[in-house]
């Protein structure tokens, strides 16, 4: 399993750096054509988006999976340790209510939008809803298996407080 993680975390790495190496590619280029050449890419716009949207979902997936996102926990440090738990399981629950709804979201836009092609590129727009089915499954699946390890190594407060609390980077004011 922990090798299936880093071969995932690779990939995810490697299409980030390749969605951004595109987007700035492209930009830089369109820029330089427009104000030298006084002309354009007419899908350098289109593609820039397409990939800062890929990049951006997939960048989140990977925050959530290396618990890097920002959070502000001053009030959760605070807390009893028995509420600590259930603070974490009711955020978690919110999310993963959001998740659900952004899943279902771009699961309608996605049915909506088969035979629906870009303006430019001529791309399926399929692909960029796809983006958001993608990111919310996936986030879905990791803050299930939060919720599991928690339950399975209840009783480990270091991991516990590990899990919940994520501010050991930051100083306190």
């Amino acid at each position: 399993m922990r090798q299936f993680n880093k071969v995932l975390d690779h990939v995810f790495n490697v299409l980030m750096a390749v969605s951004l190496a595109c987007m700035g590619t492209l930009v830089f280029v369109n820029v330089v054509l427009r104000y030298v050449f006084n002309s354009g890419l007419t899908f350098a716009n289109e593609m820039s988006l397409y990939f800062f949207v890929w990049l951006t979902l997939i960048g989140a997936i990977g925050a959530l999976r290396n618990n890097q996102h920002l959070v502000v926990d001053s009030l959760v440090r605070r807390l009893p340790w028995a509420i600590k738990i259930l603070v974490y399981l009711l955020g978690n629950g919110i999310v993963l209510y959001i998740l659900w709804l952004i899943f279902s979201g771009s699961l309608k836009l996605t049915r909506l939008n088969l035979a629906a092609k870009s303006a430019a590129v001529g791309l399926p727009m399929y692909l960029v809803y796809g983006a958001g089915l993608l990111m919310s499954a996936a986030m879905g699946i990791i803050i299930l298996q939060n919720i599991v390890r928690l339950f399975l190594r209840i009783r480990d407060r270091h991991f516990v407080d590990d899990l919940i609390s994520r501010s050991d980077d930051v100083q306190e004011v």
